[in-house]
């Protein structure tokens, strides 16, 4: 995925400390409102019947990967998860993956988008629109790799050594008022997979960053491009 179509991809999307996390407490169990039933993409042109994942199944992969992810977003614990959603789309490689869907909202406003491998739990994307500050001096060069590699190696764990840094973009949010203050900036660093194997399903690891080094957007692109699918 190119980097400024990411980049675009990532400004278009709508995007946390209490004991217990508002998605844990008692009274938010899954149910027919929260967990929908199954979706189909174009790539995989058959209509699903049923869901993988049982809702009980599909919540608690949800909030086990929040509480997680609590370790570098610890604001994650205010949020509601709003829905949960599971669809059936077609890897890179062809091959059916069924992935979750999980919107998370910070009273009226959609604040997290979470997106699972259903079957392994792993993180396809994690979005938070969360303030960004206002400056003139982006993180950049070393730095935002370093702290790019910090979370690939968060997300990847062991497998992030099979990925090396490819390049980064940085962009920048015009402040408001414009004449006032700064933009925010914003840090896009990708990593490529180190051999190329057609079982390897990530074609990139992207991290996008503020000037502050705070996590943005995760993505790993597994999915073919548009022009791709059949």
């Amino acid at each position: 995925m190119k980097a400024k179509s990411f980049a675009a991809s990532a400004l278009a999307a709508v995007f946390l400390l209490s004991a217990t996390p508002v998605w844990a407490a008692s009274g938010n169990a899954a149910s027919t409102s929260v967990y929908a039933k199954a979706e189909v993409s174009k790539a995989s042109k058959k209509k699903a019947k049923k869901n993988v994942l049982s809702a009980e199944a599909a919540e608690e992969m949800v909030k086990n990967k929040l509480e997680e992810l609590t370790e570098i977003v610890p604001q994650l614990t205010d949020y509601r998860i709003d829905s949960i959603r599971e669809s059936v789309e077609k890897d890179v490689n062809g091959n059916k993956i069924t992935v979750l869907v999980a919107l998370l909202f910070d009273q009226d406003y959609l604040i997290a988008h979470l997106k699972l491998n259903a079957e392994t739990g792993e993180v396809i994307i994690f979005d938070h629109n969360s303030e960004s500050p206002n400056t003139d001096k982006p993180l950049q060069g070393r730095e935002a790799v370093e702290r790019a590699e910090h979370y690939l190696d968060f997300f990847l764990k062991d497998r992030a050594s099979q990925f090396e840094y490819s390049k980064q973009y940085t962009y920048v949010l015009t402040g408001y008022p414009e004449e006032e203050l700064p933009g925010k900036p914003f840090t896009l660093v990708t990593f490529t997979p180190k051999e190329k194997s057609e079982n390897q399903p990530i074609k990139s690891a992207n991290v996008l960053l503020d000037a502050n080094g705070e996590l943005h957007r995760y993505l790993v692109d597994i999915f073919p491009d548009f022009d791709e699918e059949d």
